[in-house]
C-alpha cells in the first residue's frame, strides 16, 4: 500500500527506531484513555484508536501526514473508483487472510475447521471503491473530515479489503490489524456488506495505547493475560477466543544434545543496545563458542548485527527455523520477545535479561509484559 509504506517510512526516519510505549509512561497512557467518553459505535472506536496512537507521534510527522492526505483523496478515490459489485452465491466457505504472511500456523485450528478455504493476500493491493465502500466513507468523511490522514487511511483500507472481497467473495476477513486505527472502521465496513472480521494475535502485546479501542467481530488472543490487558486498554470485551496456534506450539526436539548454552533472541535493538548486549554476554562465563545470537528477521539490521558480534556464532531466521533453533539451545534468552512465550510454552529454560537495560526491564513491569508473570529466571541471578 503506497500511502502505508510511505507513512512508515517517514515514521521509522523521525522515531530512529524508538519505540512508543518505551517513553511514554503508563500513566500518561491511562490519563488518555480516561479523557474519552465511552465509544458510540465502530467508527468512533476507530477515530479514538487514532488520536491516541497520534499522541505517540511527534507534531511534524503528523502534520506531514496531514498534508500528504489532503493531495493524495481526491487522486485515490477516483483512481480505485469501480461500480462492479460483489460476486453472489457462496460454493464454498471462503475466508480471505489480509496480511504480511502466507504462513498458516498463525491461524487458530478452530478457524482451520470452520472454513473450507484460506486464502492468503497482503497489502499491496489492488484496491476498488464501488457504491457500497463510498457510503461507508462518506459516512466517515462527514464526521471526521477535519482528520484527512484519519480518512484517508480508513478508505484506503477499505479499498483493499473490497477488492479480495470481490474478487473472492468470502464469509469472513482474517487479519493481525489490532495495530491499525481503521480495524474497527474495517469492522463495520464488514457488517455493511455481510461478513466477518476477525482478528489474530500473532506477537507480543505490552500495555500500549496503539491498541486502544479496537472491536472486532473474534479477535483471537494466546491467553487470558493479553484479553484482560486489552480490556484495559478499552478494547470491547465481547469479542476475545483465547487459542493457542501452531506458531506457538512448535515441534520441539527435547531429547537432543544442546548445541549452546544460550541463545539470545534480538529485536531492534539499537546500535548501543546491541554494544550492551554484546558487554552482557562477554561478562558471563561462558565460551563464546557456546553462545548463539539470533537477529530479528524484520527488525534487525543484520549488518550491524554482524558486526558488532562478529566473534559469535550468529544465527539467521532465514536458515535456521526456530523450533530447531530452540530445540539446540539450553536456555533462551532475550530482554523482550514473542520467542521467550513460545519457549515458555514448549517447556524451555527462560531467562530475561534485567542488565542489559535495567530501566527498559523496570518498565516492562508496568507495561504488564507477560512472561514477568510467568515462571522464569533473570540474567542477575544466574551463575554459569
Amino acid at each position: 500500500m503506497l500511502i502505508n509504506n510511505l507513512a512508515k517510512k517517514i515514521q521509522n526516519k523521525i522515531l530512529k527506531g524508538n519505540q512508543p510505549f518505551f517513553f511514554m509512561s503508563v500513566e500518561f497512557q491511562k490519563k488518555i484513555l480516561k479523557s474519552f467518553k465511552a465509544p458510540s459505535d465502530l467508527l468512533e472506536r476507530s477515530y479514538y484508536q487514532y488520536l491516541c496512537q497520534m499522541k505517540q507521534l511527534p507534531l511534524g510527522l503528523k502534520l506531514i501526514q496531514s498534508l500528504t492526505a489532503i493531495f493524495l483523496t481526491p487522486y485515490f478515490y477516483f483512481k480505485y473508483s469501480n461500480d462492479n459489485g460483489m460476486t453472489t452465491g457462496k460454493i464454498k466457505k471462503v475466508a480471505v487472510f489480509i496480511s504480511g504472511t502466507k504462513d498458516i500456523s498463525y491461524v487458530p485450528r478452530t478457524l482451520k475447521d470452520e472454513f473450507d478455504e484460506i486464502i492468503f493476500c497482503d497489502y499491496s493491493g489492488p484496491y476498488q471503491l464501488t457504491a457500497q465502500e463510498k457510503r461507508v466513507i462518506k459516512q466517515i468523511y462527514l464526521r471526521y473530515w477535519y482528520k484527512p490522514y484519519f480518512c484517508l487511511k480508513c478508505m484506503m483500507k477499505i479499498a483493499l479489503y473490497a477488492n479480495q472481497v470481490y474478487k473472492n467473495n468470502p464469509c469472513a476477513v482474517l487479519t493481525f490489524g489490532e495495530f491499525s486505527f481503521t480495524s474497527s472502521a474495517l469492522t463495520f465496513y464488514c457488517r455493511e456488506i455481510g461478513i466477518k472480521h476477525i482478528n489474530i494475535m500473532h506477537g507480543e502485546k505490552l500495555f500500549n495505547i496503539r491498541d486502544s479501542f479496537v472491536k472486532f467481530d473474534q479477535y483471537y488472543v494466546w491467553d487470558q493475560h493479553y484479553m484482560n490487558l486489552l480490556v484495559s486498554l478499552l478494547a470491547d470485551k465481547g469479542q476475545f477466543k483465547i487459542e493457542v496456534p501452531e506458531m506457538v506450539k512448535l515441534d520441539i526436539k527435547k531429547k537432543i544434545k544442546h548445541k549452546y548454552e544460550l541463545t539470545y533472541y534480538l529485536g531492534g535493538e539499537s546500535e548501543k543496545e546491541l554494544m550492551n548486549i554484546r558487554s552482557t554476554l562477554l561478562g558471563r562465563n561462558i565460551p563464546r563458542e557456546r553462545i548463539c545470537v539470533r537477529f530479528h528477521p524484520r527488525y534487525s539490521d543484520k549488518t550491524q548485527v554482524s558486526r558488532i558480534f562478529s566473534n559469535f556464532n550468529i544465527e539467521n531466521p532465514d536458515e535456521v527455523p526456530l523450533n530447531i533453533s530452540l530445540s539446540q539451545t539450553k536456555c533462551v534468552i532475550s530482554l523482550y520477545s514473542t520467542v521467550l512465550f513460545q519457549a515458555f510454552k514448549n517447556g524451555k529454560e527462560i531467562i530475561i535479561d534485567d542488565i542489559t537495560d535495567s530501566e527498559k526491564y523496570e518498565k516492562l513491569k508496568k507495561l504488564r509484559y507477560i512472561m514477568l508473570i510467568k515462571p522464569h529466571l533473570r540474567l542477575s541471578e544466574i551463575q554459569f
